[in-house]
C-alpha cells in the first residue's frame, strides 16, 4: 500500500476528509528506527503524521514501545507542553483514542496525528549556537519533568541500557576491520542520542522526543 493510501486510511479516524490530504515531505526516510514521518497539510493546516512500528530496534536495551508505553510517552509530551516547553500539539481520534491502528497488509503501524510547529531538528542542524539553545532547554525540561508521576516508565537508569548497548556494539566490532564497520556507526548512532536525551531525565523513554 503508497503512502498516501495509508495516510488517508488514518486520517479518516480523525474526521478528516481523505481527498484533502497533501503531503509536503517525508521527514527522516530511511531512519534507523523504521517509522514513516510526514508533513502533511489537511485544507489550511499542518500537521505531524507518524506512523509508528511494533519493532523498531534490533534491540529493546532501552524500552519495548508497547501501546501502554506509547500512550504514556504521549501523555508526558501533553505534559511538556502543558508545562511551557514548546512541542506539537497531540490530536486524539475521534473516539478520544491517542493513536490509530492501521495494517497496510504486510505491516501494523500505530499512526499519531500532531499539530505542526516550525523548527529545526536537533540532529540536523547541530550547530553551536542550536547546541547552546538545547542545552537551556534540556535543564528546564529536567526540572519539570521530575514532578511527571508515571506507573509505566521505568525507573531504571539508561545507564543499564547504554552499558549492554555498548557491549553489543563492541562485540560486532572486535572482529571486523575498519573499512565493513558501517553499519556499527548507525548503532552508535542511537546509542549518542539515547545518551543525549538522557540528560533530561534518567528513566523517561524518549521515543517521540
Amino acid at each position: 500500500m503508497d503512502n498516501i493510501k495509508l495516510l488517508q486510511m488514518a486520517v479518516r479516524q480523525y474526521g478528516f476528509n481523505p481527498e484533502d490530504v497533501v503531503v509536503e515531505k517525508e521527514l527522516q526516510s530511511n531512519t534507523w528506527h523504521g517509522d514513516l514521518h510526514f508533513k502533511i497539510h489537511l485544507k489550511e493546516k499542518s500537521f505531524s503524521a507518524r506512523f509508528v512500528s511494533y519493532k523498531r530496534y534490533e534491540s529493546n536495551v532501552f524500552v519495548k514501545l508497547t501501546d501502554e508505553v506509547l500512550t504514556e510517552q504521549i501523555k508526558f509530551c501533553n505534559y511538556l507542553r502543558e508545562s511551557g516547553i514548546p512541542f506539537m500539539k497531540h490530536r486524539s481520534t475521534l473516539h478520544n483514542e491517542p493513536f490509530v491502528l492501521i495494517d497496510d497488509g504486510e505491516k501494523e503501524w500505530r499512526f499519531l496525528l500532531f499539530e505542526w510547529i516550525e523548527g529545526e531538528h536537533i540532529i540536523t542542524h547541530c550547530t553551536k549556537p542550536v547546541s547552546e539553545k538545547f542545552s537551556k532547554l534540556a535543564r528546564k525540561i529536567h526540572d519539570i519533568s521530575v514532578n511527571f508521576e508515571s506507573e509505566v516508565f521505568t525507573k531504571e537508569s539508561h545507564v543499564y541500557g547504554s552499558e549492554q548497548f555498548l557491549g553489543m556494539i563492541r562485540k560486532e566490532l572486535g572482529p571486523i576491520k575498519l573499512r565493513k564497520r558501517k553499519k556499527c556507526f548507525s548503532r552508535l548512532h542511537t546509542f549518542f542520542r539515547c545518551q543525549f536525551f538522557a540528560t533530561c531525565k534518567n528513566w523517561y523513554p524518549t521515543t517521540l522526543l
